[in-house]
């Protein structure tokens, strides 16, 4: 009976015991799950890592081993001082991501986002915090940011938001490429993103934009901007203080960073004896400074020479006839929307810096872009035509684009959209029908002119540039196709508009590059990829799955050694 005994404590004991270890894990694990996100620490167990060296502070890129460049801290610690100014409570500024933390630490691409959200909420907890939300599985948490029901946000979104500002921004915002047409970044600047946006959403005075209203736009009167007061409000909802301008008397603002001109009816003034007052040296002046302009014609558009050779000099020429009087008209049965394909849906450009601009809204089913009554755009003859070809590894399509350098100017136009291949294109002359059938036509181009900006620790930021963005069609701008959730004109252009926008710029963040190896020694920098303070992944997992078992053999071997000693 006392064996039996003996036996049934053995065996509740042995019960106990095991149940307080596997309890002890479970504590064990969930401390240490807490302990490295509270520390931002995580280990990128790929074979394949990046390392940033930037300011000496031996940043890596996928190990967790994360911090912010004094410049960064400094400079938000000025932009926020600046935005509490004459306030009782402190500003606050909500980073909001679009996924679930985890979904957000295992991509290579969204961790460094996050972890330097996490390290800004650290540094300055009374104005940022940072939150996750799910937009597949609650799509209602983000309405707030949506100009629309049908406009889209992505689990990869990055939202700046303070007050009623907001910024919707995509991973690319946060990486620095060699040019817009690049998959692959060179360098991690999501500091500098963060700080620029913070700036924007927190600063009392938002850019500019000015409405031209001299040539006839609609905006003369108060029935046009009442037809046009949802573009109006596109451009407010893209951060933009709405103004109008008559050109021909007033100036451009100092502040204003976006020029937009719709349906003109009467051309630019450009007198070569009076440039003060020639309208086409002021827009000329203004694009200098790296600001953007927006133009919208169609196919009833009257000849403007002055504006259109001025385009012309941007790559952009609206298709017309021999005498220069009338422009041809789009026609897509493929992409009818009614009028008997005089209204239709247009095919987004896949390639290029425009369909870049695009990207999120191409990934996300494309949204009809709907253009009626448009004209066609040509290439200036002056631009010579590049042709890509595919890129079959980075998943690119062959596309072509148009470049122009000459005296120091040095400009690219690029596609945004165009019709079917089954379009055609109508014009009358001398009460000829002409017809055009070498589709697809282009409907929207947007050029550029790349400034190379030194900054930082000797890098060179090449993206900064002065836009000039035309569309054909005045209606796809109207109240009938922004107004609507069955179409997408409203988020091709809240997209346009950011991704042209030029707000204020932080000054003195550096970038911090990325190098990418297998584990070996990068030859530019002698940086040896083997030998970082987190080990390699085969070391960490060694040393990970070995770790407790031997602790728990050894507490088990002194137990045991302890009940023979007592036996």
């Amino acid at each position: 009976m006392k064996r039996m005994i003996s036996t049934g404590h053995k065996s509740r004991w042995v019960t106990f015991v095991t149940c307080l270890v596997v309890v002890g894990v479970l504590l064990c694990n969930v401390g240490v799950s807490v302990l490295f996100g509270k520390l931002l620490l995580q280990s990128d167990m790929t074979s394949l890592r990046y390392r940033s060296n930037a300011g000496g502070t031996g940043t890596w890129i996928g190990t967790g081993l994360y911090s912010l460049v004094d410049d960064t801290e400094n400079l938000l610690a000025a932009v926020l001082e600046s935005a509490n100014e004459g306030r009782k409570e402190p500003v606050k500024v909500e980073l909001l991501f679009c996924a679930d933390p985890d979904l957000l630490m295992e991509n290579e691409t969204m961790r460094p986002i996050y972890y330097t959200a996490k390290l800004l909420e650290r540094k300055f907890p009374e104005s940022i915090s940072v939150r996750t939300t799910d937009v597949w599985s609650n799509p209602s948490s983000v309405d707030a940011f949506r100009t629309t029901s049908y406009s889209s946000i992505y689990k990869t979104s990055v939202i700046i938001s303070s007050g009623s500002e907001f910024r919707i921004r995509s991973p690319r915002a946060f990486y620095t490429f060699e040019s817009a047409t690049e998959t692959t970044p060179w360098a991690y600047s999501g500091e500098k993103a963060f700080v620029k946006d913070i700036l924007a959403v927190t600063r009392t005075e938002s850019p500019v934009c000015c409405l031209t209203t001299n040539h006839g736009e609609p905006f003369a009167t108060e029935s046009g901007k009442a037809s046009y007061s949802a573009f109006v409000q596109t451009l407010e909802n893209a951060g933009y203080e709405v103004r109008f301008l008559d050109l021909s008397k007033e100036e451009i603002p100092e502040d204003c960073r976006l020029v937009v001109t719709l349906d003109p009816q009467t051309d630019f003034s450009n007198d070569p004896g009076d440039p003060a007052s020639s309208e086409v040296k002021k827009l000329d002046a203004f694009l200098e400074k790296t600001y953007s302009f927006l133009a919208f014609a169609d196919a009833d558009t009257p000849y403007l020479p002055n504006l259109e050779e001025y385009l012309e000099e941007w790559g952009i020429r609206l298709n017309r006839t021999a005498d220069l009087e009338d422009a041809y008209r789009a026609n897509d049965p493929a992409g009818d929307l009614g009028k008997n394909g005089d209204r239709f849906s247009a095919v987004y450009a896949e390639a290029g810096v425009g369909a870049s601009l695009l990207s999120e809204l191409r990934t996300a089913g494309r949204p009809k872009a709907v253009f009626e009554n448009a004209a066609s755009i040509l290439y200036s003859s002056a631009y010579e035509v590049t042709y890509v070809l595919e890129d079959a590894e980075a998943g690119t399509p062959a596309f072509s684009y148009g470049s122009y350098f000459s005296n120091g100017n040095d400009r690219e136009v690029f596609d945004l959209f165009y019709t079917s291949e089954s379009a055609t294109a109508f014009a009358e002359a001398d009460g000829d029908t002409l017809t055009m059938t070498s589709s697809p036509f282009r409907l929207a181009v947007l050029s550029m002119e790349s400034r190379t900006v030194a900054e930082g620790q000797g890098y060179t930021n090449v993206n900064e540039a002065s836009y000039v963005c035309a569309f054909s069609s005045t209606a796809f701008a109207s109240n009938e196709f922004l107004s609507t959730n069955a179409y997408g004109n409203t988020d091709v252009l809240l997209a346009i508009l950011r991704g042209i926008g030029q707000e204020l710029l932080p000054v003195g963040i550096g970038f911090k590059a990325l190098y990418e190896d297998e584990f070996g020694t990068n030859s530019e920098t002698g940086v040896s990829y083997g030998q970082s303070v987190a080990f390699g992944p085969v070391g960490q997992t060694v040393i990970l799955t070995l770790l407790p078992a031997i602790a728990f053999a050894a507490v088990g071997c002194v137990l045991l050694v302890r009940r023979k000693r007592r036996g």
